[in-house]
């Protein structure tokens, strides 16, 4: 009979831990759940793990043509990396950090041709302050002109604050006309007034294309104060320098009788395209309507014109 009892003890406990055995119990002594975590529903995107949790997007590729052009930028031939630094130039997506570390290198690289066309897509591909600093660089590139004025013209395009007068002392120091020329261009662009005193010993330059880019400059600042100067270059050997002064004394507004009798003087100068500005700047300048043909063949006509605008200056100027 014990016997019996005995296995029947020893049968009942394989059964209860066959039942109870298998499932993990927690710390409270209670069992642990068999449910599984809910997967993700249909377009939800997995939360990040722990571990890969904070890390940045890896960037994407850049374009396939941005692509192309970055590889011909290591092309040994020449021409092949200036058409490839071109074809950039005329591109978008220049901020991609492939094509910022191509341009970089190409700002150093040994053709001028090369650089040059670099520095134009800079302020597009690094953003105003870096490109202006990388510019600014540029601009005392002392071996080659291509390579000052591309700066220039790019340094200007930042609309960076500093542009204007980082520009306005490079000019000070630059020795070459056609440089300084790229950079009156620019300082008219910018219209900074502090930028004048570096600007007016251009109105007496001895290259006309110099002198007018000094009078556009002017012009832009809406510096009246230089007014004086501009009626004095209306007796320049240059027809075109005497144009863009009648001009810039128009667009000054400077009303006073010395200037309206300079302009008035002119009616009568050799070069039509003269005339036309000088007659443009008086009917802007004063109330008068008097006829006047600045295209007038007859030069008797025309001086008659002329005297009529001269009477009327010499009575209510």
């Amino acid at each position: 009979m014990s016997r019996f009892l005995a296995c029947i003890l020893v049968t009942s406990l394989c059964v209860l831990s066959s039942c109870g055995g298998s499932e993990p119990a927690t710390a409270g002594g209670s069992v642990a759940s068999k449910e599984a975590a809910p997967a993700p529903g249909k377009g939800e995107k997995p939360v990040a793990s722990s571990s890969s949790a904070g890390t940045e997007a890896a960037v994407p590729p850049a374009p396939a043509e941005l692509r192309s052009a970055v590889k011909r930028l290591g092309s040994t031939d020449e021409f092949e990396r200036v058409a490839a630094v071109m074809e950039l130039g005329t591109a978008s997506g220049l901020d991609h950090p492939s094509v910022q570390q191509a341009l970089l290198q190409a700002i150093q690289d040994p053709s001028s041709d090369v650089r040059a066309e670099a520095a134009k897509s800079l302020p597009a591909s690094l953003g105003s302050q870096e490109a202006a600093r990388k510019l600014t660089a540029m601009m005392k590139d002392d071996a080659e002109i291509s390579v000052r004025r591309a700066a220039i013209a790019a340094l200007a395009s930042t609309q960076d604050p500093s542009a204007a007068r980082l520009i306005a002392d490079h000019m000070a120091k630059e020795k070459d006309g056609t440089v300084q020329l790229e950079a009156l261009i620019a300082l008219a662009h910018l219209a900074d007034p502090s930028t004048l005193e570096a600007i007016r010993p251009h109105l007496v330059a001895p290259e006309a294309t110099r002198i007018r880019a000094a009078i556009q400059a002017v012009m832009a600042l809406k510096a009246v104060s230089e007014a004086p100067t501009l009626v004095g270059l209306l007796n320049d050997m240059s027809p075109a320098v005497r144009s863009t002064a009648a001009e810039g004394l128009g667009a000054l507004g400077a009303k006073d009788k010395k200037t309206l009798l300079a302009l008035g003087a002119l009616l009568t100068d050799e070069e039509q395209q003269v005339r036309k500005q000088a007659i443009t700047a008086l009917r802007k300048l004063t109330t008068a309507d008097i006829d006047y043909f600045y295209d007038e063949a007859d030069e008797k006509s025309l001086k008659g014109y002329a005297r009529d605008w001269v009477d009327w200056i010499e009575k209510n100027g």
